[in-house]
């Protein structure tokens, strides 16, 4: 079972952000969420949600009551399951008949173009929600 500092680093990974990155936007000290990853202490309850806030995930993953990164739609306040969609979308491209090339897609390249998919949709989401920062700052 993983350990809170686990799922958090694996978050974190997931995002897309360094430590420095993170500890940023949760307004936490590196040193701090570098021993919360580490096992050396455990965040409290506040902590946690500000981890969660800055990842725009839930805090169940964190606790471990979920084991799926939940990505959270701040605008329509509902919980996107982005693992869900894409393990649906592994399944869908590795049932139908997909062709590369005039061949058989092999589970190997589905999994391929799936992690670029998952990767640069990650990616939009991490610079969507910097600029919603910069527009926020802008209007301070």
């Amino acid at each position: 079972m993983e350990t809170m500092g686990e799922r958090i680093a694996k978050a974190r990974m997931y995002m897309n952000l360094n430590q420095r990155e993170l500890a940023k936007k949760a307004n936490i000290a590196e040193p701090t969420l570098s021993r919360y990853e580490n096992g050396y202490r455990e965040p409290k309850a506040g902590t946690i949600s500000q981890i969660a806030e800055a990842l725009g995930i839930s805090a169940d993953y964190i606790l471990g009551i979920t084991d799926t990164i939940e990505v959270i739609n701040k605008d329509e306040n509902n919980l996107v399951a982005i693992e869900d969609m894409f393990d649906d979308m592994n399944i869908t491209l590795q049932n139908s008949s997909c062709l590369l090339y005039g061949k058989p897609v092999s589970d190997k390249t589905i999994e391929n173009i799936v992690s670029a998919m998952k990767g640069a949709i990650l990616l939009s989401i991490q610079e969507e929600k910097e600029r919603e920062l910069q527009n926020k700052s802008k209007d301070k």
